[in-house]
């Protein structure tokens, strides 16, 4: 009965691996722009691929004993392979990643942006012998049809453009859930448009100038209001808008 029950749960994992899949698919072609950590429909993906990748997985430790994980799989299906390890150099330059999951997860995600992850999982599972070291009998990962159906849906990837941050995230605790951006002057000038930051305008101020009659340069002082014109000036001013 468990057993069903475990078969029935992993089939529904691969449909919504499928429906994940789709829906990546459909983002890219609408929006016509890469995918971000923003999309509630990467976040799915990972997850169920990540379950994928964990279930029925044989328990191993390293020397200090601390529990390997698919990233380790990874590593002993690609060490060896030429050109098929640039992404575990890459993951192992991150020095803040400290666990085996955040080794993994960071590994997908440099697979997706470079468009490599169907490739580089069918690479692995075609290495039966060594598949069968890290899984045990129930995983999809020794399941021939199952093996197909989860490559074909990963390489419906490789036309959507991915556009994944490998620095600065903490991958050892979970998978990010938005996309990171720097703050500046660029997005203000996005919403606002390409407006001057300053304008000329004249600012008309009354003025009273004393000034002396002609021929007389002083004033009397009997009737200043004699002695005085009525002036107006125009001075300029800078104001932001």
């Amino acid at each position: 009965m468990a057993r069903s029950v475990g078969e029935s749960q992993l089939q529904r994992i691969i449909r919504d691996l499928h429906d994940s899949v789709m829906e990546l698919c459909t983002e890219h072609r609408e929006n016509g722009e890469p995918v971000t950590d923003d999309s509630t429909s990467l976040h799915k993906f990972c997850y169920k691929l990540e379950y994928l990748l964990q279930f029925d997985q044989k328990e191993k430790t390293t020397l200090l004993g601390f529990r390997k994980d698919y990233w380790e799989y990874f590593c002993d299906c690609l060490a060896r392979t030429k050109g098929a390890n640039d992404g575990i150099r890459f993951v192992k330059s991150i020095p803040e990643l400290k666990t085996s999951l955040g080794k993994g997860r960071a590994f997908v995600r440099y697979s997706l942006v470079h468009q490599r992850l169907a490739d580089t999982l069918q690479q692995c599972l075609m290495n039966q012998k060594l598949t069968s070291d890290w899984y045990y009998m129930r995983s999809p990962f020794l399941q021939p049809q199952q093996i197909s159906d989860v490559v074909a849906q990963l390489y419906e990837l490789n036309q959507v453009q991915f556009d994944l941050g490998s620095r600065g995230l903490d991958l050892d605790s979970a998978w990010p859930t938005f996309a990171r951006r720097s703050l500046g002057l660029g997005s203000s000038r996005r919403r606002h448009g390409n407006r001057p930051a300053v304008a000329l305008v004249l600012a008309v101020w009354p003025a009273l100038l004393p000034v002396s009659p002609p021929g007389n340069n002083t004033v009397t002082g009997d009737n200043p209001g004699d002695d005085l014109a009525t002036h107006r000036m125009t001075k300029r001013y800078i104001l932001p808008l």
